[in-house]
């Protein structure tokens, strides 16, 4: 009986030992697969944003050799380009480097085929990029993809980094400095990309008759002071009025407010923002809120297209101080601008246009980010728009008024598409509203979609 209890503890203590051994076994397992997981995500973050830098420089060196295409028909440059060897040229920068080869299309000495891939090496991790043009030879100038702050060569030392001037002031009362800020006096201003600065003909080319694309910009509100009235964002399918007009009409996404009705700027008594926008208490009034836009303006009058309140905690960009809304500042606002035809595959087009937020405790200033997953989707509510009734909400606005037009603009003058604008209540001096503006073009390349 003794031997039976005593065997009965050493099968006891045997069972305990190979439980203990099974769960030490299981948690080494979890806490391995935990790190891997860990290790992993970090490693793709890496990997990712190495990514996106190698494509910025592959890019850069497809601007490069756009830089130094000769474009008249008798020079020795004009076929194959100014790097046609078999494996390219490589150029060493500060962060990385590129490798670019230039020939003509096969079938199509009009156009010109430039392959560039980027490369952004640390330690042991390795990105590569490839980037591909094809481009007709009369439109090659300008570049491609466009920061606030794009790297840009000298045509004798590529090496050399320096700004390119991508912006044009609309207004006296913006300048660019010599580090690219856009510097603003004033309490109203408007900034446009130069036309020249980006190939929007071949992408409304390459895109089947349609121009497509995203913009991003980070604004500053705490600046300005008091506060009380602004209405600031980015403006898209800018273009002149009528033939040869000085009047800009455009679409235009922006953060705005109006905390009461004492605003007598310029801006705030026009007749076109006053019969537009303003007057609109119905849909965005005088109070305390920040509000989201969409709005169109047409021959100089603002119409309100959609609205949204964007203090909602789920947003995440504005904060209740001492009664009083702010936004935070350098809150990313993004917009993607989708133009499809109403019906098959030619003929008349919409605007499908959806906006987001982001903080920037997630994307702080001097980050440019596309990943959209990431983004909080405006859920706007429709005010005018010949497509939706009234009063329904969508986070997708659909509107006819600005198809693109004036392409391809080869021969012609391309219309400006997008900018900045500013309209605010003190007085900058040399002061910086926006930074880190981005574009990703569709039927260019490195982004975008179509659905």
């Amino acid at each position: 009986m003794k031997h039976q209890a005593k065997m009965g503890r050493i099968n006891q203590r045997g069972a305990i030992l190979i439980t203990l051994i099974v769960s030490m076994v299981i948690m080494a397992s979890a806490v391995g697969w935990m790190l891997s997981y860990s290790t992993t995500s970090s490693y793709g973050e890496l990997l990712a944003n190495r990514q996106l830098k190698a494509y910025y420089i592959a890019e850069t060196g497809v601007n490069y050799a756009r830089s130094l295409f000769n474009t008249d028909p008798n020079s020795p440059g004009y076929t194959n380009g100014p790097f046609n060897t078999p494996t390219g040229t490589t150029f060493t920068l500060s962060n990385g480097q590129f490798t670019v080869r230039t020939y003509d299309k096969v079938g199509d000495n009009k156009r010109l085929i430039i392959e560039s891939t980027g490369v952004v090496q640390s330690g042991w991790l390795t990105a590569r990029q490839l980037v591909i043009r094809d481009i007709a030879k009369a439109a090659v100038s300008g570049s491609t993809m466009v920061g606030e702050d794009p790297i840009a060569f000298n045509a004798v030392d590529p090496a050399a980094e320096a700004l390119d001037p991508i912006w044009t002031p609309v207004t006296e009362t913006v300048a660019v400095s010599e580090t690219g800020e856009l510097q603003f006096q004033g309490n109203e201003s408007a900034i446009i990309l130069n036309p020249q600065a980006i190939d929007l003909s071949t992408a409304w080319e390459t895109n089947g008759g349609l121009l497509s694309y995203f913009l991003q910009v980070k604004i500053d509100i705490t600046k300005l002071a008091p506060g009380k009235y602004y209405m600031m964002g980015l403006s898209f399918r800018i273009h002149p009025h009528a033939s040869g007009s000085p009047t800009m009409d455009s679409y235009g996404v922006s953060f705005y407010r109006f905390q009461g009705d004492n605003c007598n700027f310029d801006w705030c008594t026009n007749s076109g923002f006053v019969g537009g926008i303003r007057n609109d208490t119905t849909h965005l009034p005088h109070d305390v809120r920040v509000y989201a836009v969409l709005w169109k303006k047409i021959n100089g009058v603002y119409t309100l297209l959609a609205s949204a309140p964007i203090v909602d905690a789920s947003y995440g960009v504005a904060s209740f101080v001492t009664n009083d809304w702010i936004l935070a500042q350098w809150t990313s606002l993004f917009v993607r601008v989708n133009e499809k035809f109403i019906s098959g595959t030619s003929g008349p087009s919409r605007n499908y246009i959806t906006a987001y937020v982001q903080s920037p405790a997630l994307y702080p200033d001097g980050t440019i980010n596309w990943n959209f997953n990431n983004f909080k989707k405006i859920t706007w509510t429709y005010i005018n728009t010949a497509a939706v009734a009234a009063g329904s909400t969508s986070t997708e606005i659909r509107d006819d008024a600005f198809p693109s037009s004036g392409y391809p603009c080869i021969t012609s003058a391309c219309p400006p598409e997008f900018g900045v604008h500013g309209f605010y209540d003190s007085t900058g001096s040399g002061t910086q509203l926006f930074d880190d503006f981005g574009t990703i073009i569709q039927g260019m390349g490195g982004g975008g979609v179509q659905g």
